[in-house]
């Protein structure tokens, strides 16, 4: 029976709220110092251009051309680069200060979404966190060289913040969640519809404050167009007015191209004439495809890709069309940045997504429906491991290196200190078959739960529509994550990082509406 009682005081709420927050930060801090013995430094492709970023942004030059640089910082906002310089990152050339920012982030998580689950009751909430730290879901990001932990950490803070205002009405909530919504559209652009979200519940929930719901949505947007403003002159880049970073354009066609299934044809307008145009130009003038095209293949994939069309721009062109690929999506970028520029391409490719649209309507409905089915209710077929974890095991086996770039990518004194960092592995290399069956565990945990998780997500709404109190509280959780999966799969792929956002915010509902169900069986049963 000694056994148990752990297991029992695990979950246990404690006495009062204090007690409960200090249980389940110790808890939280245990999951936390495991995730960062037990995995590797994982450097992502985008690691370098974070890097990079970070260097141009305190003050160092790189010996690259200005096209070079306007590619690295297009795509990306600033706000990961200075976290990275807020590390220390610029002046040790080392990523231990990131680490450490980013585990305390993780052991935070839970607690905020203890204060989200509040708003339901206490016991909810404290079981809602615990659930979240047993799914290891805060942790997984804690060594990860990109923005998925910081990101995940302002949107849990966000929706904190969010439910805090709607308890207590203050007004200074609002303003204070607009510059943590500022912050978190500056480390990834795909946050923009979150203001759309902030401005309703902030209405809903106090509809006599609108004004300041207004004035506190307009820091946002200011916010923005001061960085956009300020952009060109601190990264020392040309860029348009009033232009803040965005690759909507190639997003956007990512998906729309590899469902078209042949529909890409130049009668459906103009801006797809045109790349069709630059694909044959672009692949005319290049002798060599295989060698030219810095898209990451290995040699057969080359030779498959480009090899057999070398001399046949026709010819190329037609299968790109015709038989969309991801590797085919990876060229007509290449082609279109290199013989447009990156500014004047992604608006190219937005058009040609739009005009495909307008030619074939069902084909966004077909991979949108697509895409939430993968995001909510089944694993995604390309990622082995819904939990991510499977990516960070397969990592610990390759050599360190960092992201493959055109010359000069780094400053020459930081590869060797990050490589240094990266090999070194502190419970060393014969662990690494229990990562994998540590791994094959989550794997199987997700597959079983999370979408009973959701499931009971979407039905707390119908559950709690008539309890005093509670309602936005389950709304709240419900429209972000309902905003992460229909962006995610408008523009990308339901990725393993974005399912983890969502994940930790359709608990608490779903926790509840699981509760209310037991009540009514009991009730019924008696």
């Amino acid at each position: 029976m000694r056994f148990f009682h752990p297991i029992a005081y695990i979950f246990t709420p404690g006495g009062g709220r204090r007690d409960s927050i200090r249980k389940l930060m110790r808890i939280s801090l245990i999951f936390a110092v495991f995730s960062v013995l037990f995995f590797p430094l994982y450097v992502m492709v985008t690691s370098g251009d974070y890097v990079n970023i970070a260097y141009l942004l305190s003050g160092h030059r790189l010996d690259s051309t200005e096209d070079f640089l306007w590619n690295m910082t297009y795509g990306n906002t600033p706000g990961y680069p200075i976290l990275l310089i807020a590390s220390g990152l610029t002046i040790f050339n080392s990523f231990k200060g990131i680490i450490l920012i980013q585990f305390a982030m993780s052991v935070a998580i839970p607690l905020m979404l203890y204060r989200i689950a509040l708003l339901i009751d206490e016991k909810t909430a404290y079981h809602a966190s615990l659930i979240s730290i047993i799914s290891f879901v805060p942790f997984m990001y804690v060594k990860f060289i990109n923005p998925a932990q910081s990101y995940m950490f302002l949107t849990i803070l966000s929706a904190c913040i969010a439910a805090s205002y709607h308890a207590t009405k203050k007004t200074g909530l609002l303003y204070l969640n607009a510059l943590v919504l500022s912050a978190l559209l500056m480390m990834q652009p795909n946050a923009n519809p979150l203001l759309l979200v902030f401005l309703f519940f902030g209405i809903a929930s106090a509809p006599k404050k609108a004004v300041h719901v207004a004035l506190s949505g307009l820091i946002v947007v200011g916010f923005l167009a001061g960085w956009s403003l300020l952009r060109p002159g601190i990264l020392d880049i040309k860029s348009s007015p009033w232009k803040t970073t965005s690759t909507t354009g190639k997003a956007l066609f990512f998906n729309a191209y590899l469902a078209s299934n042949g529909e890409i044809r130049p009668e459906n307008g103009p801006a797809t004439r045109r790349l069709m145009s630059v694909v044959r130009g672009f692949s005319s003038a290049v002798p060599d495809l295989s060698e030219d095209a810095e898209v990451g293949f290995d040699d057969s994939g080359k030779d498959f890709y480009f090899g057999k069309y070398n001399g046949s721009s026709a010819s190329l062109q037609e299968v790109i069309f015709r038989h969309p690929t991801r590797a085919y999506y990876i060229f007509l970028c290449y082609a279109a940045d290199k013989s447009l520029g990156v500014e004047i391409s992604d608006k190219l490719f937005l058009d040609v997504s739009l005009e495909l649209f307008k030619a074939a309507p069902m084909i966004p409905f077909n991979y949108v429906t697509r895409n939430l089915i993968g995001f909510s209710l089944s694993v995604p077929h390309k990622y082995p491991s819904v939990s991510g974890l499977g990516i960070i095991t397969k990592a610990y086996d390759q050599t360190f290196g960092l992201p493959s770039r055109p010359a000069p990518s780094l400053p020459k004194i930081l590869p060797e200190n990050l490589a240094r960092e990266g090999r070194k592995d502190i419970l060393g290399g014969r662990l690494v078959i229990f990562r994998q069956i540590f791994d094959r565990l989550c794997a199987v945990a997700d597959i079983a739960f999370r979408p009973l998780v959701f499931i009971l997500m979407a039905m707390c709404g119908f559950f709690l529509r008539r309890i005093p109190g509670r309602r936005h509280a389950a709304f709240l959780c419900i429209a972000v994550v309902l905003y992460q999966m229909s962006i995610t799969s408008i523009f990308v792929e339901p990725l393993p990082r974005y399912i983890h956002q969502t994940f930790l915010l359709e608990i608490p509902p779903a926790l509840a509406a699981f509760r209310i169900l037991c009540e009514k069986v009991a009730s019924a049963s008696n």
